[in-house]
């Protein structure tokens, strides 16, 4: 029997992700533009489901970074390098 030998591809290219529609729909809202996971926050924000939100962190492909604004501190959803791929391999982004 021949020995393993291990694979030259990334850890994260070794992954099998699958997307559900809505956490797909989800990043690629995310990819176009500003959100926020928080109901009473400004109004052009578009409302993102957080349990969409919750599985795309849990995947990576999305991280929550805290802005400030005239309302104050907020988690506003940014797209990672390995949520960019997927939305490159799926064709919404050039």
């Amino acid at each position: 029997m021949r020995p393993r030998v291990p694979s030259n591809r990334s850890p994260l290219a070794k992954e099998m992700t699958v997307l559900s529609p809505h956490e797909l729909a989800t990043l690629m809202l995310i990819g176009n533009g500003p959100h926020t996971r928080d109901d009473t926050a400004a109004t052009h924000a578009r409302e993102i489901d957080p349990v969409d939100l919750d599985a795309l962190i849990t995947q990576r492909l999305v991280v929550l970074e805290s802005i400030q604004d005239d309302s104050g501190q907020m988690a506003c959803p940014q797209i990672t390098a390995h949520g960019m791929s997927m939305l490159k391999a799926v064709g919404r982004l050039n």
